[in-house]
């Protein structure tokens, strides 16, 4: 066998290169098989001759974990802020305690379902639970707040549990049965849509069941046990306290000011209310659609087309003149790789995709997000208006958030 010309050619950074692209077997876990392979890599790069460097390109695992991260964040902080508004507006801490221990016995419930039906923890799953924190409160609040109601009246705690929660047990078993209507037909999805919205249905019928058994059970015990008519507030509450309440009753003066209006001006409201359902319907012919919403994963892809049978040398002086000029306009760009020329047949990856001596490919990585002020979608942008100065290219497409065509 004689030695042959390279036909396709790599640079990483205007430097020549080359690509490894590795992908899991189904069924693999992608960010462990990304930890395993970086960690590897210092160890394969001890290896090699000191000229050659090893880095990677883009790290699919890495929005993975973000996205996880960030949802996990995001349950916190809703936690946090579901405790802050019951304490707000109960202004007892015992009647806090109550509400919010709704909060974790539903969710562990959905952990057991995801265990029983064999799925895992994953964005769909963490964005169920995000959205089920605020709304397991509803019935238990509900609940206290009707108990809280018999206790003032004198009743004794046990006898207010009882009879209170008998009171609203109906409205609401009503309630949770409205927003499992709601919920529920996206459990019987199918395609590419169910599988994205099946796993949320389910999950959130099951937080909301499991969240109403709690009201009605769990909630009433608790009141009977730890309520108490608090006869006179201590002087630390009162201070503490005092500011918020005047606000509630301000709140309460104001809403009781406007029902009392809209109640004597009903052939206004009702106008009012056609007029603002007109005017939604006339602003949805105005929106957007797509299939998924654009995300910064920090990735930039663009294939450049020059007039068929131009020189892979032509082509490859273009493309080095762009990298010295992206990296130097765009800080934001960490990894620039852009490939030139005819795949081979050896190179099954590179010969199913666009390619030619008249085609170059980039692929840009970029910093994080949270470390730049441009998002990817800016800085596309600007690539396209920086590509008219090129009449040399007769088709250029430039994709923030790559492409796999």
């Amino acid at each position: 066998d004689a030695i042959g010309e390279h036909q396709q050619e790599s640079y990483v950074n205007g430097k020549s290169g080359a690509i490894i692209i590795i992908n899991k077997q189904e069924g693999s876990n992608s960010v462990e098989i990304a930890r395993q392979i970086q960690a590897l890599l210092p160890q394969i790069q001890e290896n090699l001759p000191s000229d050659v460097k090893l880095s990677y390109l883009i790290d699919t695992s890495s929005f993975i974990v973000n996205t996880i991260d960030s949802l996990q964040e995001t349950i916190i902080i809703t936690f946090v802020i579901v405790v802050l508004v019951v304490l707000f507006f109960l202004g007892r801490w015992r009647a806090t305690f109550i509400i919010v221990l709704t909060i974790p016995i539903s969710l562990v419930a959905s952990f057991i379902y995801l265990l029983i039906s064999g799925n895992s923890l994953n964005v769909i799953s963490l964005s169920s639970l995000s959205i089920a924190i605020g709304m397991v409160v509803d019935d238990a609040i509900v609940v206290l707040e009707n108990v809280t109601t018999h206790i003032e009246r004198g009743s004794y705690p046990k006898q207010a549990a009882v009879h209170a929660t008998n009171e609203v047990g109906i409205s609401v078993v009503a309630s949770t049965l409205t927003m499992i209507a709601v919920f529920f037909p996206l459990t019987m999805v199918t395609g590419m849509t169910g599988v994205l919205f099946k796993q949320l249905g389910w999950m959130m019928c099951v937080i909301m069941v499991v969240s109403t058994v709690a009201a009605l059970t769990l909630t009433p015990m608790l009141c009977s046990r730890l309520l108490r008519l608090q006869r006179k507030p201590s002087k630390a509450f009162r201070t503490f306290y005092h500011p918020i309440q005047r606000a509630l009753d301000a709140l309460d003066t104001g809403y009781a000011r406007l029902l009392g209006w809209a109640v004597s001006h009903r052939r206004t409201m009702v106008l009012s209310c056609i007029a603002f359902f007109a005017l939604s319907l006339l602003c949805a012919g105005y929106i957007g659609t797509e299939f998924f919403p654009q995300q910064d994963n920090g990735y930039i892809t663009a294939k450049l087309e020059l007039p068929v049978g131009t020189r892979k040398e032509v082509a490859q002086e273009l493309a080095a003149r762009l990298t010295n000029e992206w990296r130097q306009k765009y800080p934001e760009i960490t990894v620039c790789n852009y490939t030139v020329g005819q795949a081979d047949a050896t190179n099954t990856f590179a010969a199913i995709r666009d390619n030619g001596s008249h085609i170059i490919t980039f692929n840009l990585s970029l910093t994080k997000s949270s470390e730049r002020k441009r998002s990817q979608a800016m800085i596309g942008d600007m690539m396209r208006e920086d590509l008219k100065a090129y009449p040399e290219f007769t088709k250029t497409k430039v994709v923030p958030g790559g492409d796999n065509g």
